[in-house]
C-alpha cells in the first residue's frame, strides 16, 4: 500500500513504513503505533466503503471518544469523501440546520443512538476495529481526492451560516502552519476535535511524525489532564487558561520566583480570541514562559505567532507573519497605511480557501481582486514589522462622530492590576449613537474603588473612554475562549437600564464604575 501524498492521509502509510513502532496516538490508558493506526484507518475506510460511502460523500461525524473520530476523520480522508463535524452537544435544531446546509447523506457515530437527524447511520466503534478478521481493502484509497476533506461552517453577518470547504492540498500546506510540531513532540489539544484547528493540529502531528495525545476528558481540572499526559506541545484557547489558572489558585501563590506549573512544555499555542496582557503575563508568570500566541482565521488558517520574547516587549502584538503568508494593513478605498497607523487587515496565502460554498455574494466580499482576503479584522504594523491586532472592524463604535475600536478601550482597562477580564460592547444611546460599556472581571480579592477605575480610564482614553464599567464574577465565554456577547448583553442590560436618566444618557458623560 503506497502513499503519493496527494492524500492527506498517506503520512500515516508513510510513517507505517518507515517509523512503524513510533507512537502516532497515545491514550489515557493506551498507545497506538504508527502500524496500528493506520490498520484502524485501514479497516475503517473499508467498513465505511462497504456501508455506502463513496468518494465525494459529505458524512456527519457525531462521536462522544475522540480517538475514534480521528480514525474517522482519517478514514474518510482515505477515501476521498467529506466531513462535517456535529458535536454532540449541539442543540438538535443546530444539528439538523447544520446537516442541511452541508447535504450530509450519512451520519457516523459510535453512539448507538445517533438523534433523529433523518440520516442512514454507520456505527464505528474502534473495538470492533481490533478485532481478528476485520478486512482491509487497499483499492478504497482516493489517490488524487477533489473533494473537501473538511465542511467547517461559520458565523454570517446576514444571519447566514458560511460553508468554509477546505480541500486536501490547502489543508497539507496550512496544518504545520497550526502546529509546527517534531517527531519528538507530544501534543495534547484542550480544544475538542470537533473544530477546525484541531484537526489541522492533529494533521500537522501526524505529518511530522509526532504523537498525538489524547487526555482524560473526564478530568475536570485541566492542569491534571496536562501533568497526566505530559506534553510538549500545548493547545488550548483562553477559556482552558482561565480554568487552569482558577484551578491552580489554591495551589500557587503567584511569587516572581515560583516554579512553573507545566515544565514539560517547550510550547504553549493559543489562539482563537484576543488574550489580554494581564493574561499573558500570568500564563508565563505560572504555567509556562514558553507561550506563543497565534492569530488567523479558518479562510486562511494560522498567519503569524507571537514568540515570548515579543510577547514581553510588545503589547497587543500577535507576531510576526509566517513563511508563505502576506499581509496589507489599507485604509477604508484599500490604500496602505503607513507602519503604526490601525487600518483594515488583509491576507494572501498558500492554503486558503477559494472561496464559501453556495455564497457567491459573501465569496465576493470577502475574497477581493488579487486573491487577497479580508478577515473584517483591524491592525496595525510595528515598526519592526509584528502584527498588533485592534479588534473587528465591525465592532467599530461611532460615538458623537468619534470612532472608537473596542479593542482600544480592552487593552487600556486590561492594563490596570486588578483586571483578570475584560470585554467591551456597544449600546445604543438616543444622544450620542452608541457609546462603549466595558464589562470587566476582576482577579480574586482584588480592590478598586470606583474612582480608581473612572480615573484609569479618562487618563488613558479621554474621550473614548467608556460610558459604565460593569464589574462581573466572570466574562462568559465560549470554549475557544471568545466572549458570548449575547449571553453578556443579556446580563448587562438590567444593569444598563438602571444607569439610564431619564434623558437617556449619563449626566456627564463620563466613564463610571457600577459594582451593583
Amino acid at each position: 500500500m503506497q502513499g503519493n501524498g496527494h492524500n492527506l492521509a498517506d503520512c500515516l502509510i508513510r510513517h507505517a513504513q518507515a517509523r512503524p513502532d513510533a507512537i502516532a496516538l497515545q491514550l489515557p490508558r493506551a498507545a497506538l503505533s504508527y502500524r496500528a493506526l493506520d490498520a484502524l484507518v485501514w479497516r475503517a475506510a473499508t467498513r465505511l466503503q462497504r456501508s455506502g460511502v463513496a468518494r465525494g460523500d459529505v458524512l456527519a461525524l457525531s462521536f462522544e471518544r475522540e480517538a475514534a473520530l480521528l480514525v474517522a476523520l482519517f478514514a474518510l480522508a482515505r477515501l476521498g469523501a467529506s466531513v462535517l463535524s456535529l458535536p454532540v452537544h449541539y442543540p438538535a435544531q443546530l444539528r439538523a440546520d447544520m446537516v442541511r446546509q452541508a447535504g450530509a447523506r450519512m451520519l457516523v457515530s459510535d453512539s448507538v443512538d445517533g438523534g433523529d437527524l433523518g440520516l442512514p447511520r454507520v456505527c464505528l466503534v474502534l473495538a470492533t476495529l481490533f478485532e481478528a478478521g476485520t478486512p482491509i481493502d487497499p483499492g478504497v484509497r482516493d489517490a488524487d481526492p477533489r473533494a473537501p476533506w473538511l465542511i467547517n461552517i461559520g458565523s454570517g453577518s446576514t444571519g447566514r451560516s458560511k460553508l468554509l470547504p477546505v480541500c486536501h492540498g490547502p489543508a497539507l500546506q496550512r496544518a504545520p502552519r497550526v502546529c509546527p510540531a517534531t517527531p519528538e513532540d507530544r501534543v495534547l489539544s484542550l480544544v475538542s476535535l470537533d473544530f477546525s484547528s484541531t484537526k489541522m493540529a492533529t494533521l500537522a502531528t501526524l505529518m511530522a511524525g509526532g504523537t498525538v495525545v489524547l487526555g482524560d476528558r473526564r478530568m475536570a481540572d485541566p492542569v491534571e489532564t496536562c501533568r497526566a499526559a505530559l506534553p510538549t506541545v500545548l493547545r488550548c484557547s483562553v477559556f482552558h487558561l482561565e480554568a487552569m489558572l482558577r484551578g491552580m489558585a489554591a495551589r500557587a501563590q503567584g511569587e516572581p520566583g515560583q516554579a512553573v506549573l507545566l515544565p514539560s512544555l517547550r510550547m504553549l499555542r493559543v489562539g482563537g480570541s484576543i488574550l489580554t496582557e494581564s493574561l499573558r503575563r500570568r500564563v508565563m508568570r505560572l504555567l509556562t514562559p514558553n507561550l506563543f500566541v497565534a492569530y488567523g482565521t479558518n479562510e486562511v488558517g494560522i498567519v503569524s505567532v507571537a514568540d515570548p520574547e515579543q510577547i514581553r516587549s510588545t503589547p497587543g502584538t500577535v507576531g510576526r507573519l509566517l513563511p508563505g503568508v502576506e499581509l496589507e494593513i489599507v485604509d477604508a478605498q484599500g490604500a496602505p497605511v503607513p507602519p503604526g497607523e490601525v487600518g483594515h487587515v488583509r491576507l494572501r496565502t498558500a492554503g486558503q480557501i477559494a472561496g464559501y460554498h453556495g455564497d457567491q455574494e459573501a465569496t465576493r466580499r470577502a475574497f477581493i481582486d488579487g486573491g487577497w482576503f479580508v478577515p473584517g479584522d483591524l491592525g496595525r504594523l510595528t515598526p519592526d514589522g509584528q502584527l498588533v491586532h485592534c479588534g473587528r472592524a465591525d465592532d467599530l463604535i461611532i460615538m458623537n462622530g468619534i470612532n472608537i475600536h473596542p479593542a482600544e478601550i480592552e487593552h487600556a482597562m486590561a492594563a490596570h492590576p486588578a483586571v483578570r477580564d475584560v470585554v467591551v460592547l456597544a449600546a445604543t444611546s438616543r444622544i450620542r449613537q452608541q457609546v462603549p460599556v466595558c464589562a470587566v472581571a476582576l482577579h480574586e480579592n482584588a480592590s478598586v474603588t470606583q474612582a480608581q477605575l473612572q480615573e484609569h480610564a479618562r487618563e488613558r482614553l479621554g474621550p473614548r473612554a467608556p460610558y459604565a464599567v460593569f464589574v462581573m464574577d466572570r466574562i462568559p465565554r465560549n470554549e475557544l475562549g471568545k466572549p458570548v456577547r449575547d449571553a453578556l448583553r443579556r446580563e448587562l442590560e438590567p444593569r444598563l437600564q438602571a444607569r439610564r436618566q431619564p434623558a437617556g444618557d449619563a449626566a456627564d458623560g463620563q466613564p463610571a464604575a457600577d459594582r451593583s
